[in-house]
């Protein structure tokens, strides 16, 4: 009877490797994305690219910690990077949403 059991179970996917990922991490997510409305990250690089240098003299932390902080936000899709060494860190869409002015219009 065992054995028909285990035979019955199908193998994990990519996609519930990931969907375990997503509920392990959300957490995070929203750790992420609590800090970026504490540091107005938004309204930072509303302008235009900005460095982990800008960001750490506009907010007051320290420069490896804005660093780590904008790879944690590209890592979520909150920032993008031209480069891939989150020189010159942009703002994306969905980063824009956490404006303190922003407005969800139905």
């Amino acid at each position: 009877m065992k054995g028909h059991l285990y035979q019955s179970i199908k193998a994990p996917t990519k996609e519930d490797f990931d969907w375990l990922r997503c509920e392990m991490t959300g957490f995070m997510r929203t750790q992420i994305l609590a800090v970026a409305a504490s540091l107005r990250l938004a309204e930072h690089l509303q302008d235009g690219g900005r460095t982990a240098d800008d960001l750490a003299a506009a907010s007051g932390i320290e420069r490896s910690m804005a660093f780590r902080f904008l790879r944690a936000c590209t890592k979520v899709g909150l920032t993008d990077c031209d480069d891939g060494s989150y020189v010159q860190v942009h703002l994306t869409s969905a980063g824009s949403a956490t404006r303190a002015d922003t407005r969800l219009d139905a």
